[in-house]
């Protein structure tokens, strides 16, 4: 199958990500709205994505799938709204949709290697969230705009809010957040975007062969940027926006940054 690159088609737009071997995972999300491109819809809407393992060297690309993606309310990120997420080792692409019962797992080829469960159930939205009038609501692919909008909410909650993949091959799931703060998913899963401060400290950690293996709690308000053998290394922000990056130790016989 030939597929067109990052940037080279007009009606699918995203990001490249660089995995151990060289090559490139390619997550590229309808782009509504373009001219000749599907219309923007102005209710709730979910885009797909065109995952690929792209090799720069040999100008050849893999097809994962397409998957449902990014649940949008018009040109706005769906508060709790559902997301496709990624992770990556030196052998699995992992694969989930934030809503689904269960995460995907590729080789580096994009051949399938097997499934795992989801570890968190889905959990209903409290209906008085539903009458809020919300702010904070961001736009994708634009700086982030502070706005008022009255948005409908999911039923539920998503199922979990980041994926990411240690040095050893496990996958870590970090519990979607229940607070009182109105956030928008992505919002979770951005380095740069990090200003909600109340990420879930719990992560469960999933082994491709047998499933769950360990439950952490992370430091709180850490975003871990990278878990290796035997530490965390991650982002705090303070009351000011002043950002700090922190290591942690890993004691993996009980599961737990110290």
């Amino acid at each position: 199958m030939v597929v067109p690159r990052v940037g080279m088609d007009p009606c699918r737009i995203g990001d490249r990500h660089l995995l151990p071997d060289g090559r490139f995972l390619h997550q590229m999300d309808d782009n509504r709205g373009m001219p000749g491109c599907r219309p923007q819809v102005d209710g709730i809407d979910r885009v797909t994505a065109l995952l690929t393992v792209y090799d720069a060297l040999t100008d050849h690309s893999d097809t994962l799938g397409v998957f449902p993606s990014t649940e949008r309310f018009g040109p706005l990120y769906l508060l709790h709204g559902r997301l496709l997420l990624t992770a990556w080792s030196a052998r699995h692409v992992f694969v989930g949709d934030t809503g689904a019962d269960s995460i995907l797992v590729f080789d580096l080829n994009g051949t399938r290697a097997g499934t795992l469960a989801t570890p968190y159930p889905l959990v209903p939205l409290p209906k008085r969230r539903m009458e809020r009038k919300l702010d904070d609501v961001g736009i994708p692919g634009r700086d982030h705009t502070p706005t008022i909008v009255e948005m409908p909410y999911p039923d539920a909650y998503p199922r979990y809010g980041r994926l990411l993949a240690d040095t050893e091959g496990l996958l870590w799931v970090m519990a979607y957040p229940r607070t009182a703060t109105a956030v928008g998913s992505a919002h979770l899963t951005w380095l740069g975007g990090t200003r909600f401060r109340e990420p879930s400290p719990e992560w469960t950690v999933l082994d491709p062969l047998r499933g769950a293996v360990a439950r952490v709690t992370m430091p709180r308000p850490l975003f871990p940027i990278e878990i290796g053998e035997d530490y965390v290394l991650g982002l705090v922000r303070d009351g000011l926006d002043v950002e700090t990056i922190l290591l942690y130790p890993l004691d993996r016989s009980g599961g737990q940054p110290r």
